[in-house]
């Protein structure tokens, strides 16, 4: 659900869901306030001027990208078990995040999200694998992942961690996982200045990653 000026027009389900809109965007607010506090806090910590990361990401304006997404992981229709797997099977591939921040609500009982324990690092080799570090679903805690912008934005003082969904074993497999992700984007327009990157805007920034990860053979 994009938080941006009439991007939601004609989406809502008033039908079967008649209170599912305003609900929704009263869960992206408290999203956007508990994020933004925690923007704040960062802020302080890396000496940024106040307001420089806290004040760029809008809600419900036209350049406005923050978005909430409802994630489904399926069920499958059997018990898999360790001899089923291929290694390059998940329930959601290895990536980091685009945006500033990922405020990521887990449902208790429901594992499977793991990040990366050697990301970024050079000592990542055949023999000295990446690894990879489950997070553990805490009742009632929101797991929070440092984005792309935010790693940039502090010339890699934050990093943007990898991580990935495993597929499940043995009964698990045959119950679906269920999670809330709401991504604190900046709007478009919004310059994202660097003492290690060139400057680029969020728009800028958001293109480049999505080529990076779905390159096309277009012709520009």
């Amino acid at each position: 659900m994009a938080a941006r000026k009439d991007a939601m027009n004609d989406f809502w389900p008033t039908e079967v869901m008649p209170d599912f809109e305003v609900k929704s965007k009263q869960f992206i607010e408290k999203c956007h306030e508990v994020g933004t506090r925690v923007l704040h806090l960062l802020e302080m910590k890396l000496g940024m001027v106040q307001g420089q990361i806290t004040e760029c990401n809008t809600l419900w304006d036209d350049e406005s990208k923050c978005v909430l997404r409802l994630l489904h992981y399926p069920a499958t229709d059997h018990v898999i078990g360790s001899e089923d797997l291929d290694q390059n099977q998940w329930r959601a591939a290895p990536h980091t995040d685009f945006a500033l921040l990922t405020l990521l609500f887990q449902k208790f009982g429901e594992e499977g999200l793991q990040c990366a324990r050697r990301h970024h690092s050079k000592d990542v080799t055949e023999s000295h694998p990446l690894g990879w570090q489950p997070v553990p679903v805490v009742d009632g805690a929101i797991t929070v992942n440092i984005g792309d912008m935010l790693q940039r934005w502090s010339s890699d003082k934050l990093i943007s961690n990898l991580h990935h969904v495993v597929m499940p074993m043995g009964e698990d497999a045959t119950k679906s996982r269920y999670s809330m992700a709401f991504f604190l984007q900046p709007d478009d327009s919004t310059v994202i200045e660097s003492e290690k990157y060139e400057t680029v805007t969020a728009l800028q920034m958001i293109q480049g990653r999505v080529r990076a990860y779905w390159p096309t053979t277009d012709k520009e």
